[in-house]
C-alpha cells in the first residue's frame, strides 16, 4: 500500500475503498491523427468487469471493449497492465480489440516521458491530496509528454504515427467528480509546449470546493497552477467551449478553446459504483494559449495547439465563474 500511495502511476486494486482504476493514453501527429486509448476495471460488486475504451477523432468513432474481469492483471515493477489480448506498460502499447463494430490492432512504442514538474523531487501531479483516504476521486498526470512512433490498423485501414506525441494519466477510486471540465494539448504549431489542464467540484468533509490543476511544460521549462500551490483560477464558458484564466505569484496563464460541437463523443465513466454514459469528449479541438510573466509583463509564449483533448462531465455550473450562451 505504502508503494502505491507514493506512485499514483501504479496499479492500487487491493484498496478496499476503491471501486475503478483506468489509464488514459492520448496520441496525436502532425499528420492529423488523434486518438485516445484508456484501459481500467471496474470493480462494482454487481458488474465488475475489465475495459478497454477507444476514441478516433479522425471520424468521431468510439467502442467500449467489455472484457472477463479475471482477463486484468498488473504488475509493478515494472509497470505492465494486460486485458485480454492487449498490453500496456509506459514504453509501449499492443492492442488488440474486437467489437461487433469495431476492430483495433496497433504497436506503439513511447520514449523521453516527461512527468509532472520534472525538476521536482516527486511527480506526484495531487501532492499530498493523494495520502487523503476520504477523496471521492484521485487524478495522477504520469506523463505530460513523450514521443510515440509506431502504427494502428483500426477496420482494416492502417495508419502510421509520425513523430507523435503522447500524454498518460490515471484515475482512481469510487467515482468521477461531481462536475469537470479537462484540456489537455501537446501538438502546437510553433513551439515545443505540452499542457494539461484539470477543474473538478471536489467533495470534501464539511463542504466541497473547486480545485485545479493546470501545468505547462515549454522547452523543458515547468509552469503550474494549482490548487496545492495557492493559485487563483477564473473559467468562463461558451456552447462547448471555455477560457480558463490561471495566476500564481510569477506568472499569468489563459486557455481558450476552438471546438465543434459535433465532434464531441459520449463515454462512459464510474458513477455510483458503475460505468455509464457520462463523458462528453473531442480530440480535434484548438487550444490558444498565452503565458505572461508579471514582473515584466513579457509574453513567455503564445502559440494554439491543436489535436487537442476537451473532456466535461457533470453540472458545470458548480465550476464555471461565468457562462454564456
Amino acid at each position: 500500500m505504502f508503494l502505491e500511495m507514493h506512485n499514483p502511476n501504479l496499479f492500487h486494486g487491493q484498496l478496499p475503498w476503491n471501486k475503478f482504476e483506468g489509464w488514459y493514453f492520448k496520441i496525436c501527429d502532425k499528420s492529423g491523427l488523434s486518438f485516445a486509448i484508456i484501459p481500467g476495471i471496474s470493480m462494482d460488486k454487481g458488474d465488475p468487469h475489465a475495459f478497454v475504451q477507444f476514441l478516433w477523432g479522425k471520424e468521431n468513432k468510439f467502442s467500449y471493449f467489455r472484457l472477463p474481469f479475471e482477463s486484468f492483471k498488473a504488475s509493478k515493477n515494472p509497470f505492465t497492465l494486460s486485458i485480454g489480448e492487449s498490453i500496456f506498460s509506459f514504453e509501449s502499447v499492443t492492442l488488440k480489440l474486437r467489437s461487433e463494430t469495431m476492430k483495433v490492432d496497433a504497436e506503439l512504442s513511447f520514449s523521453d516521458g516527461v512527468g509532472w514538474n520534472p525538476r521536482a523531487t516527486t511527480h506526484r501531479s495531487m501532492g499530498y491530496y493523494n495520502f487523503l483516504p476520504f477523496m471521492e476521486c484521485y487524478s495522477q498526470v504520469c506523463f505530460i509528454d513523450m514521443k510515440v512512433s509506431g502504427h494502428i490498423t483500426l477496420d482494416g485501414a492502417t495508419y502510421f504515427v509520425e513523430n507523435g506525441k503522447g500524454y498518460i494519466e490515471k484515475n482512481w477510486g469510487n467515482a468521477f467528480s461531481y462536475s469537470w471540465i479537462w484540456v489537455q494539448s501537446n501538438c502546437f504549431k510553433k513551439s515545443n509546449i505540452s499542457l494539461t489542464a484539470s477543474i473538478a467540484h471536489i467533495p470534501f468533509p464539511l463542504g466541497s470546493f473547486r480545485g485545479f490543476l493546470i501545468g505547462l511544460l515549454h522547452d523543458g521549462d515547468f509552469y503550474s497552477f494549482t490548487t496545492m500551490n495557492g493559485a487563483k483560477i477564473s473559467i468562463k464558458k461558451g456552447g462547448q467551449d471555455v477560457f480558463i484564466g490561471a495566476e500564481n505569484k510569477k506568472y499569468f496563464l489563459t486557455l481558450e478553446t476552438s471546438s465543434i460541437k459535433e465532434n464531441f463523443i459520449l463515454c462512459k465513466a464510474p458513477k455510483g459504483g458503475r460505468m455509464i454514459d457520462l463523458v462528453q469528449e473531442t480530440l480535434t479541438a484548438n487550444v490558444k494559449i498565452r503565458l505572461i510573466e508579471k514582473a515584466t509583463k513579457r509574453i513567455i509564449v503564445e502559440d494554439t495547439g491543436y489535436n487537442s483533448g476537451i473532456e466535461y462531465g457533470g453540472e458545470q455550473m458548480k465550476i464555471l465563474d461565468q457562462a454564456t450562451k
